[in-house]
Protein backbone atom coordinates (compact mmCIF):
# COMPACT_ATOMS: atom_id res chain seq x y z
CA UNK A 1 0.00 0.00 0.00
CA UNK A 2 1.23 3.50 -1.19
CA UNK A 3 2.60 5.44 1.71
CA UNK A 4 -0.53 8.44 1.78
CA UNK A 5 1.66 10.62 4.53
CA UNK A 6 4.85 13.16 4.34
CA UNK A 7 8.18 11.09 4.57
CA UNK A 8 10.38 12.45 6.99
CA UNK A 9 13.69 14.11 6.60
CA UNK A 10 16.23 11.45 6.94
CA UNK A 11 17.93 11.04 10.51
CA UNK A 12 21.07 13.03 10.89
CA UNK A 13 20.07 14.97 7.51
CA UNK A 14 18.95 17.92 10.00
CA UNK A 15 20.57 21.17 8.43
CA UNK A 16 19.82 24.96 8.00
CA UNK A 17 17.21 25.50 6.51
CA UNK A 18 15.30 22.89 8.88
CA UNK A 19 12.91 21.34 7.79
CA UNK A 20 10.80 18.18 9.15
CA UNK A 21 10.03 16.81 5.47
CA UNK A 22 12.12 14.89 2.97
CA UNK A 23 12.37 16.61 -0.59
CA UNK A 24 10.43 16.06 -3.99
CA UNK A 25 7.34 14.36 -2.41
CA UNK A 26 3.89 14.48 -2.75
CA UNK A 27 1.40 13.02 0.08
CA UNK A 28 -2.83 13.52 1.36
CA UNK A 29 -1.30 13.53 5.09
CA UNK A 30 1.05 15.64 6.96
CA UNK A 31 1.84 12.78 9.46
CA UNK A 32 1.77 9.45 9.41
CA UNK A 33 -1.68 9.55 12.99
CA UNK A 34 -3.40 13.01 11.40
CA UNK A 35 -6.70 12.91 11.66
CA UNK A 36 -8.60 13.67 8.09
CA UNK A 37 -12.30 14.29 8.20
CA UNK A 38 -13.00 12.34 5.20
CA UNK A 39 -16.12 14.54 4.51
CA UNK A 40 -13.62 17.23 3.55
CA UNK A 41 -12.25 17.59 -0.39
CA UNK A 42 -9.33 15.37 -0.87
CA UNK A 43 -6.02 17.35 0.70
CA UNK A 44 -2.47 17.29 -1.06
CA UNK A 45 0.82 18.38 0.16
CA UNK A 46 3.40 19.00 -2.26
CA UNK A 47 7.27 19.18 -0.72
CA UNK A 48 9.84 20.83 -2.95
CA UNK A 49 13.45 20.51 -3.47
CA UNK A 50 14.19 22.14 -0.04
CA UNK A 51 11.81 20.34 2.49
CA UNK A 52 9.08 22.95 2.13
CA UNK A 53 5.59 23.26 1.15
CA UNK A 54 5.85 23.91 -2.79
CA UNK A 55 7.01 27.24 -3.98
CA UNK A 56 6.20 29.55 -6.64
CA UNK A 57 9.40 31.51 -7.50
CA UNK A 58 8.47 34.62 -9.54
CA UNK A 59 10.63 37.89 -9.90
CA UNK A 60 8.83 39.45 -6.96
CA UNK A 61 8.82 36.74 -3.44
CA UNK A 62 6.68 37.55 -0.66
CA UNK A 63 8.50 35.36 2.10
CA UNK A 64 6.19 33.40 4.34
CA UNK A 65 7.35 31.84 7.92
CA UNK A 66 5.52 30.24 11.15
CA UNK A 67 4.21 27.06 12.41
CA UNK A 68 1.52 25.05 10.53
CA UNK A 69 -0.89 27.77 10.69
CA UNK A 70 1.33 29.16 7.79
CA UNK A 71 2.22 26.20 6.62
CA UNK A 72 -1.70 25.09 5.98
CA UNK A 73 -1.95 21.76 7.86
CA UNK A 74 -5.26 20.30 6.54
CA UNK A 75 -5.17 22.97 2.87
CA UNK A 76 -4.58 22.75 -0.24
CA UNK A 77 -2.23 25.02 -1.26
CA UNK A 78 -4.14 27.09 -3.07
CA UNK A 79 -6.68 27.69 0.02
CA UNK A 80 -3.58 28.66 2.38
CA UNK A 81 -3.34 32.61 2.95
CA UNK A 82 0.33 32.66 2.04
CA UNK A 83 -0.91 31.48 -1.79
CA UNK A 84 -3.72 33.62 -1.42
CA UNK A 85 -1.86 37.31 -0.14
CA UNK A 86 1.17 36.51 -3.09
CA UNK A 87 -1.91 35.60 -5.76
CA UNK A 88 -3.84 38.93 -4.63
CA UNK A 89 -0.55 41.32 -5.08
CA UNK A 90 0.92 38.86 -8.02
CA UNK A 91 3.75 38.00 -6.88
CA UNK A 92 5.43 34.81 -6.32
CA UNK A 93 4.66 32.55 -2.42
CA UNK A 94 7.89 30.97 -0.40
CA UNK A 95 6.31 29.17 2.69
CA UNK A 96 8.71 28.53 4.77
CA UNK A 97 5.77 27.54 7.81
CA UNK A 98 6.79 24.34 9.29
CA UNK A 99 4.55 22.63 11.46
CA UNK A 100 5.18 22.78 15.14
CA UNK A 101 7.90 24.85 14.63
CA UNK A 102 9.06 27.63 17.47
CA UNK A 103 10.55 30.89 16.79
CA UNK A 104 13.84 30.05 17.24
CA UNK A 105 14.46 27.61 14.19
CA UNK A 106 11.59 29.82 12.21
CA UNK A 107 14.43 32.44 12.56
CA UNK A 108 16.84 30.27 10.87
CA UNK A 109 14.90 29.27 8.06
CA UNK A 110 13.58 32.67 7.60
CA UNK A 111 17.49 33.63 7.62
CA UNK A 112 18.06 31.17 5.05
CA UNK A 113 15.70 32.02 2.90
CA UNK A 114 16.22 35.95 2.71
CA UNK A 115 19.56 35.18 1.16
CA UNK A 116 18.29 32.49 -1.25
CA UNK A 117 15.11 33.91 -2.48
CA UNK A 118 15.74 37.98 -2.01
CA UNK A 119 11.95 38.57 -1.11
CA UNK A 120 10.07 42.11 -1.44
CA UNK A 121 8.39 41.78 2.28
CA UNK A 122 8.51 39.04 4.57
CA UNK A 123 5.02 37.94 6.47
CA UNK A 124 5.06 35.99 10.23
CA UNK A 125 2.38 34.91 12.11
CA UNK A 126 3.67 34.39 15.46
CA UNK A 127 3.12 30.15 16.59
CA UNK A 128 2.11 29.96 19.83
CA UNK A 129 4.05 30.40 22.75
CA UNK A 130 5.73 28.06 25.51
CA UNK A 131 8.22 26.30 22.38
CA UNK A 132 11.99 26.27 21.82
CA UNK A 133 13.53 24.16 19.51
CA UNK A 134 15.80 20.80 20.94
CA UNK A 135 17.14 18.22 19.26
CA UNK A 136 15.76 14.88 20.38
CA UNK A 137 17.34 11.43 18.91
CA UNK A 138 18.98 13.58 16.13
CA UNK A 139 15.73 15.54 15.07
CA UNK A 140 14.90 19.07 15.60
CA UNK A 141 11.52 19.14 17.55
CA UNK A 142 9.54 22.43 19.16
CA UNK A 143 7.67 20.07 21.59
CA UNK A 144 9.09 17.58 24.70
CA UNK A 145 6.23 15.28 24.63
CA UNK A 146 4.71 14.62 27.72
CA UNK A 147 5.83 11.14 28.45
CA UNK A 148 9.13 11.36 27.35
CA UNK A 149 11.99 10.38 29.92
CA UNK A 150 14.44 13.24 28.97
CA UNK A 151 17.31 12.58 31.02
CA UNK A 152 16.38 8.83 31.97
CA UNK A 153 14.49 9.60 35.40
CA UNK A 154 15.79 6.39 36.84
CA UNK A 155 19.40 7.05 37.11
CA UNK A 156 18.79 11.06 37.62
CA UNK A 157 16.03 9.94 40.69
CA UNK A 158 14.30 12.65 42.48
CA UNK A 159 15.99 15.68 40.88
CA UNK A 160 13.99 14.52 37.32
CA UNK A 161 10.99 16.62 37.48
CA UNK A 162 12.92 19.73 39.08
CA UNK A 163 15.35 19.33 36.02
CA UNK A 164 12.29 19.01 33.82
CA UNK A 165 10.35 21.92 35.31
CA UNK A 166 13.11 24.08 34.90
CA UNK A 167 13.78 23.44 31.30
CA UNK A 168 9.93 24.22 30.39
CA UNK A 169 9.55 27.20 32.84
CA UNK A 170 12.07 28.34 30.57
CA UNK A 171 10.25 27.94 27.37
CA UNK A 172 8.62 31.30 27.27
CA UNK A 173 12.49 33.06 27.88
CA UNK A 174 13.37 31.11 24.54
CA UNK A 175 10.04 32.24 22.80
CA UNK A 176 11.01 36.05 23.38
CA UNK A 177 14.55 35.67 22.00
CA UNK A 178 13.55 34.02 19.04
CA UNK A 179 10.91 37.19 18.61
CA UNK A 180 13.78 39.70 19.15
CA UNK A 181 15.91 37.80 16.97
CA UNK A 182 13.41 37.85 13.59
CA UNK A 183 12.65 41.20 14.18
CA UNK A 184 16.71 42.47 14.47
CA UNK A 185 17.27 39.99 11.31
CA UNK A 186 14.67 41.22 9.22
CA UNK A 187 14.83 45.64 10.52
CA UNK A 188 18.63 45.13 9.76
CA UNK A 189 17.84 44.19 6.01
CA UNK A 190 15.44 46.81 5.66
CA UNK A 191 12.94 44.43 4.43
CA UNK A 192 9.14 45.44 4.99
CA UNK A 193 7.46 42.88 7.64
CA UNK A 194 3.91 42.13 8.49
CA UNK A 195 2.97 40.29 11.76
CA UNK A 196 0.36 38.17 13.54
CA UNK A 197 -0.28 36.63 15.97
CA UNK A 198 -1.56 33.58 17.30
CA UNK A 199 -5.08 34.23 19.29
CA UNK A 200 -3.55 37.69 20.57
CA UNK A 201 -0.47 35.68 22.51
CA UNK A 202 1.45 38.80 21.69
CA UNK A 203 -0.21 41.49 22.06
CA UNK A 204 1.16 42.75 24.80
CA UNK A 205 5.03 42.36 23.90
CA UNK A 206 4.23 42.42 19.77
CA UNK A 207 3.29 46.37 21.52
CA UNK A 208 6.59 46.69 23.41
CA UNK A 209 8.88 45.81 19.81
CA UNK A 210 7.43 48.36 17.88
CA UNK A 211 9.05 50.70 20.10
CA UNK A 212 12.37 49.48 18.57
CA UNK A 213 11.44 47.69 15.39
CA UNK A 214 9.21 48.89 12.15
CA UNK A 215 6.26 46.57 11.27
CA UNK A 216 3.06 46.26 10.11
CA UNK A 217 0.79 44.81 12.95
CA UNK A 218 -1.46 42.59 10.86
CA UNK A 219 -5.55 41.12 12.30
CA UNK A 220 -5.42 37.71 13.39
CA UNK A 221 -6.12 34.85 11.49
CA UNK A 222 -9.32 34.06 13.45
CA UNK A 223 -9.98 30.21 14.74
CA UNK A 224 -14.27 30.33 15.09
CA UNK A 225 -15.35 30.71 11.42
CA UNK A 226 -14.55 27.11 9.71
CA UNK A 227 -11.98 24.16 10.40
CA UNK A 228 -9.23 22.72 7.97
CA UNK A 229 -9.68 18.93 6.75
CA UNK A 230 -7.59 17.86 10.05
CA UNK A 231 -10.34 19.22 12.46
CA UNK A 232 -7.93 21.99 14.71
CA UNK A 233 -6.73 24.64 12.17
CA UNK A 234 -8.43 27.27 10.78
CA UNK A 235 -10.26 25.96 7.81
CA UNK A 236 -10.81 27.71 4.08
CA UNK A 237 -12.90 30.59 4.91
CA UNK A 238 -10.63 31.75 7.48
CA UNK A 239 -7.64 31.88 5.24
CA UNK A 240 -9.35 33.65 2.57
CA UNK A 241 -10.84 35.96 5.13
CA UNK A 242 -7.51 36.62 6.69
CA UNK A 243 -5.82 36.93 3.37
CA UNK A 244 -8.33 39.40 2.53
CA UNK A 245 -7.53 41.61 5.29
CA UNK A 246 -3.52 41.97 4.21
CA UNK A 247 -3.56 44.94 2.37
Amino acid sequence: MKQNYLESAPEGSKHIPSTLYAPNQKRSKCFQNEVVDESFHPISYSINEHGFRKTDVQKENFLFVGCSMTFGQGLNEEETWPHLVSKDNGVGCVNLGMPSSAPDMQMLNLAWGIQHYKPSAVFWLISPPSRSTVLLNNCLISHIPPDHDIFGHKKIGVQYNKLRHSLESNYIMHTLWGLYSIFSLVSALNIPMHVSCWDNDFDDMLSEYRLAFKFNRLPDLEFGLDKAADLSHPGPMANKKFAGMIK
